[in-house]
């Protein structure tokens, strides 16, 4: 398991195939995976999650969705990270996604896991920009992105369903942080 990133209350690091019961009791709540195109997930779609997306991410690019541990109680959490999805015409852009279980919602450390993953595209990654492609209902992940100082861009789509596009630019990110 391979440490990535360390805030005030969350360590984010690589999965591993181990995870997978502990991710999926997370990613097979119904509210969790609401605005999720996949739903809910059993053992088997975690595992799949884990080793197509995750893992084969870590070895193609270098990054992909992580661990997202919570300091106190050494609990996985959910999952924050980078992935390079196609948001429409095969417009291949990094997104930055994330997924909290439900009990640790509303108490900013979304918002914190995702700050320190922007950070990270910026600062060690260096990319350009980073995206987040957000179903025009999902209104807490909206204000994550927002606080993250990322803006609406346009309308897309994400494995073919429509979402909006949130992005901020590595020069936006930099006159934010002055």
């Amino acid at each position: 398991m391979k440490k990535i990133l360390e805030t005030k209350n969350l360590i984010l690091r690589e999965f591993v195939v181990e995870d997978a019961g502990a991710l999926q009791k997370i990613l097979s709540d119904k509210d969790v995976m609401r605005f999720s195109i996949w739903g809910p997930l059993d053992i088997k779609g975690t595992t799949i999650f884990l080793e197509k997306t995750a893992i084969e991410s870590y070895k193609k690019n270098g990054y992909g969705k992580w661990a997202v541990i919570h300091k106190d109680t050494n609990t996985l959490i959910g999952n924050c990270g980078l992935l390079d999805e196609d948001i429409g015409s095969n417009e291949i852009k990094t997104e930055l996604g994330y997924r909290l279980a439900k009990k640790f919602w509303g108490k900013g450390l979304g918002t914190e896991a995702a700050r320190a993953v922007r950070d990270y595209a910026f600062t060690i990654l260096n990319l350009d920009e980073i995206v987040s492609c957000i179903d025009k209902e999902n209104i807490p992940s909206i204000r994550v992105a927002e606080k993250n100082g990322m803006t609406f861009w346009k309308d897309g789509l994400l494995f073919g369903q429509p979402c909006q596009i949130y992005r901020i630019t590595k020069n936006e990110w930099e006159r934010c942080k002055k």
